[in-house]
């Protein structure tokens, strides 16, 4: 039986922003799973760079902040949880104004 393949390496590959976004956060996945928790923000910090050059600040984009928030929160780095997710809400509110 053939193994599945890895969707992400074909949502990067896809010339629609909100997919490779995505794909992009399946990668913070792995990690998170396996309970790597500062090596899942470090993945999350990568895409989200990844999708600010590509000027994307979308569903894709708010899945990640809200991500970083809830990791930071269970490590007890309330501080860092608040701040990403006080991001999330304004640029949701924000893009709900426009």
């Amino acid at each position: 039986m053939e193994a599945p393949k890895r969707p992400s390496k074909s949502f990067l590959a896809t010339s629609e922003e909100d997919a490779r976004s995505f794909g992009r956060y399946r990668l913070a996945l792995i990690p998170l799973h396996q309970g790597k928790m500062d090596e899942a923000l470090d993945v999350l910090d990568q895409d989200m760079a990844g999708d600010e050059m590509e000027g994307y600040e979308l569903t894709g984009y708010l899945r990640k902040l809200f991500s970083k928030s809830s990791i930071s929160a269970e490590k007890g780095d309330l501080d860092r949880a608040v701040a990403e997710y006080e991001k999330l809400l304004s640029i949701h509110i924000g893009s709900r104004k426009a």
